[in-house]
C-alpha cells in the first residue's frame, strides 16, 4: 500500500442530528456515519471536507492519521469552561498548522495538535486510539491545563518554540500522567525524555524558570546517559555470555539460575559452570530448594527431605 489516510471525529457531548448526518454524507459517500462517529479513510486521493471546520460545526473529537507520518488531534471545548486567551497563547500558538494550537469560534474553542516524523513504522491498530485519549477532554473540561503543557512541549521538539523562551507555568503532578494523556503523549510522539526534564525542574524547586534550550539540554543529556547504559548492559551480558532468553517453571525463583528441561520431563538448575565444565555424574537439584543443590547432588538446606536425579529419579537427600 503506496498510500493510506485514516479520519475518524467524534461526537462526545450530543448526537448527531438526522440533518446533520445528511450534510455530512454530501462530504463523504463512503464514510461510516452514526450519531456519534464519523470515520473514513483513503488509499488514494484526499478527503474532501475541511476537518477543522467539521470539528467547529459537528464534534467534539478528531484524529487523523497517515502512513507517511502525519498524526493530528483535536478537541472543541466550550468557551466558558476553557482557560482565558491569555493563559491560551502562554502554551499555544494560534497558527493552525503548528504543532499545538488552538482558535476561537462562536461558543467553542479547538484545541490541535500535530506530529509530522517521515519513517515511522507504520501501524494500523493506532486507528482506535482516540477512544483513549478522548478522557483527555474531560481534564480540559475542569480546567486542567497539562495537556497545554504537553503542546508547548511539543512545540519546543518540533523547534517552534527559540530557545531562550521561558517555559509557561509547570502544572501539578505532571509526573503522573492519567491514561488519555499518556496515550497522547504517545500518539504525538512527544519525547519523554523532554517531559522528564520538566518534572525535574518541579522538584528540584529553583528560583528562576528555565528556558526551552535549557530543557532541550537537559532532555539530551538524560537521552545520552540511557543510550550510554544500555550499551554498557549489552556489552557486559555479551562478555559473560549470558543466554537472551529465560525459561522458568512454577516453584523455581526468576532469581535462581537458569532452568531447563531433561529427558525425562523433569527440571534441573543449569549453571555457566557446568555449561563450560560438563560431567559425566548424575546432577541433582533439590526439591525444596534448587538454588542449594550443587552438582554432587548435596542439598545444603534442612528444609529439603529428598533430591531428584537429572533423569528424573528420586534420592535421599544426604544434608
Amino acid at each position: 500500500m503506496s498510500e493510506y489516510q485514516f479520519y475518524d471525529f467524534r461526537a462526545v457531548d450530543r448526537p448527531l442530528t438526522s440533518s446533520q448526518r445528511m450534510e455530512l454524507g454530501k462530504i463523504s459517500t463512503r464514510a461510516d456515519i452514526s450519531s456519534t462517529r464519523f470515520t473514513n479513510f483513503y488509499t488514494f486521493g484526499d478527503f474532501k471536507g475541511n476537518p477543522v471546520v467539521l470539528v467547529e460545526r459537528y464534534f467534539d473529537a478528531f484524529l487523523y492519521l497517515a502512513n507517511w507520518g502525519t498524526r493530528e488531534l483535536m478537541f472543541r471545548v466550550p468557551l466558558g469552561r476553557a482557560p482565558s486567551a491569555r493563559v491560551l497563547r502562554s502554551y499555544l500558538s494560534t497558527r493552525v498548522q503548528a504543532a499545538a494550537w488552538f482558535r476561537v469560534r462562536g461558543p467553542h474553542v479547538v484545541v490541535g495538535f500535530r506530529s509530522d516524523r517521515e519513517g515511522e513504522d507504520w501501524d494500523s491498530h493506532e486507528e482506535g486510539e482516540l477512544a483513549s485519549i478522548v478522557p483527555v477532554r474531560s481534564d480540559l473540561l475542569m480546567g486542567g491545563v497539562r495537556v497545554f503543557y504537553l503542546g508547548w512541549l511539543l512545540r519546543v521538539q518540533e523547534g517552534e518554540v527559540a530557545e531562550n523562551a521561558t517555559e509557561p507555568d509547570l502544572p501539578a503532578e505532571l509526573e503522573r500522567l492519567s491514561g488519555g494523556e499518556a496515550a497522547l503523549v504517545d500518539f504525538l510522539r512527544i519525547d519523554h525524555h523532554l517531559i522528564a526534564a520538566a518534572v525535574q525542574r518541579r522538584r528540584g524547586r529553583p528560583a528562576k524558570a528555565r528556558t526551552a534550550g535549557e530543557l532541550l539540554s537537559i532532555a539530551n543529556t538524560r537521552r545520552e546517559e540511557v543510550e550510554q547504559r544500555a550499551a554498557q548492559k549489552a556489552q557486559r551480558d555479551r562478555e559473560r555470555g549470558r543466554p537472551q532468553t529465560r525459561s522458568f517453571e512454577p516453584g523455581i525463583s526468576s532469581h535462581s539460575p537458569r532452568a531447563k528441561p531433561t529427558p525425562g520431563g523433569r527440571w534441573r538448575v543449569w549453571s555457566r559452570v557446568e555449561s563450560r565444565q560438563p560431567t559425566t555424574k548424575p546432577w541433582f537439584s533439590c526439591k525444596t530448594c534448587v538454588r542449594s543443590a550443587t552438582p554432587q547432588g548435596v542439598c545444603r538446606s534442612s528444609r529439603a527431605s529428598s533430591m531428584i536425579c537429572g533423569n528424573g529419579t528420586a534420592q535421599k537427600c544426604r544434608s
